[in-house]
């Protein structure tokens, strides 16, 4: 393993230790911030065939990253900091008849993540023009609600 990709897995182990002690509205706000920065294509996953995702290590190791990915490396974070699977939904969405599908992950139907740009958006604003998919986790892997 290159020593780039050792430091990329390193610099997510020490973002989820410097992390943990936080409150969790602030966990929240740096995750968003962390997944904010790594650079985006357009695709890496697809949405419907989530029981072949790989590992979060195996998506740090290619080092591509789209929307799909991005909501799933939050909800990864999350549960490797000690959240429970079961505050969280990720829903594969349109907001609109304009926007391309997006992968956005819903905290305990008050928050959801990567909907817009590096910010934690409120459930009372949520609308979308379609969904795909609505997957939740069952017995440590997701499936579809």
């Amino acid at each position: 393993m290159s020593d780039r990709i050792l430091d990329k897995i390193k610099e997510w182990r020490d973002f989820r230790k410097d992390i943990k002690s936080l409150s969790e509205y602030d966990q929240i706000e740096n995750i968003v911030k962390y997944w904010a920065k790594v650079p985006t294509v357009n695709f890496v996953l697809n949405y419907n065939e989530y029981d072949k995702w790989p590992t979060p290590w195996e998506l740090l190791t290619d080092g591509y990253f789209d929307s799909v990915t991005i909501a799933y490396m939050m909800l990864q974070t999350f549960l490797t900091i000690g959240w429970s699977e079961d505050r969280f939904r990720l829903e594969y969405i349109k907001p609109d008849e304009a926007s391309d599908f997006i992968m956005v992950l819903i905290i305990d139907e008050k928050y959801i993540l990567n909907y817009s740009y590096n910010e934690v958006y409120n459930i009372t604003n949520y609308k979308y023009d379609r969904r795909l998919i609505n997957l939740i986790f069952d017995g440590n892997k997701l499936k579809e609600f």
